[in-house]
């Protein structure tokens, strides 16, 4: 009962918090568009603004409704798990401690190489959102005039460039992904591998012990994944915050 009541509010925190910063977002966006003049709508067409109000903030709401609480919990559960490692046998809790620190290294990097992909990607995204609206409104012109044929080859390379962009965008978050999760698994080897050694060598620990650390290592793999996930989540929203950040700064108004 317990159980369930603390998810049931921390559900209900989350929606609430995501809800009300969509909705904040979404006048904000509403209120600087209309305060924008024609320049800069003829800079960024409506299909950058579509984008921007659907596609980007649907990254946004994913990561306040299923990122934000599940990322702070997992962190202080693999904090306290650590600690909790390090006291039942200090060099098993320094060993798991340093490979997890060498594989945030590299996810960090890895994260950064992502970033202008992910970037890449929204842009490809706009583009063709943009030119199928323009294409939408034209359509009856550019059939009379013969070049439907020329906006299709167009259109489907905008198609393109999005597809092979996310690829890559693929490929990097997955790698992000399995290096946290193969890192959570050497934790497991090693440090079982490790008890087991002090066991056969001395009477300091028991198999109670053994099985312990077994536990601690093997509940850190769901939770790293589901921080893994949180992160890309967060990578994609602070993406979507650079982007909208060009529309709130603009100056081209009324």
């Amino acid at each position: 009962i317990l159980r369930w009541g603390i998810t049931y509010f921390r559900i209900s925190l989350q929606t609430n918090v995501a809800q009300t910063s969509l909705l904040q977002i979404r006048k904000n966006i509403y209120k600087k568009v209309h305060q924008l003049n024609f320049s800069f709508h003829d800079k960024f067409h409506s299909g950058n603004l579509i984008s921007n109000i659907v596609e980007d903030l649907r990254f946004i709401n994913q990561f306040l409704e299923n990122g934000l609480f599940p990322m702070i919990e997992t962190s202080i559960y693999i904090l306290f798990a650590n600690i909790y490692l390090f006291l039942i046998l200090p060099n098993i809790g320094l060993l798991c401690f340093l490979i997890q620190a060498i594989a945030l290294i590299i996810s960090i990097y890895t994260i950064k190489k992502s970033f202008s992909i992910l970037l890449n990607t929204k842009k490809y995204f706009s583009d063709m959102v943009e030119d199928f609206t323009e294409n939408m409104e034209g359509r009856l012109v550019t059939q009379s005039l013969g070049v439907n044929s020329q906006q299709s080859t167009k259109h489907f390379e905008k198609i393109d460039n999005m597809h092979n962009s996310y690829g890559k965008e693929i490929i990097y978050i997955t790698s992000f992904h399995q290096i946290n999760v193969w890192a959570a698994y050497l934790n497991i080897f090693l440090g079982v591998s490790i008890a087991l050694y002090y066991y056969r060598e001395s009477e300091a620990i028991t198999i109670g012990t053994i099985f312990l650390i077994f536990f601690l290592l093997n509940s850190l793999v769901p939770r790293v994944r589901v921080q893994a996930r949180a992160i890309d989540m967060l990578t994609r929203s602070i993406v979507t915050a650079e982007r909208l950040e060009t529309l709130f700064k603009s100056t081209q108004e009324l």
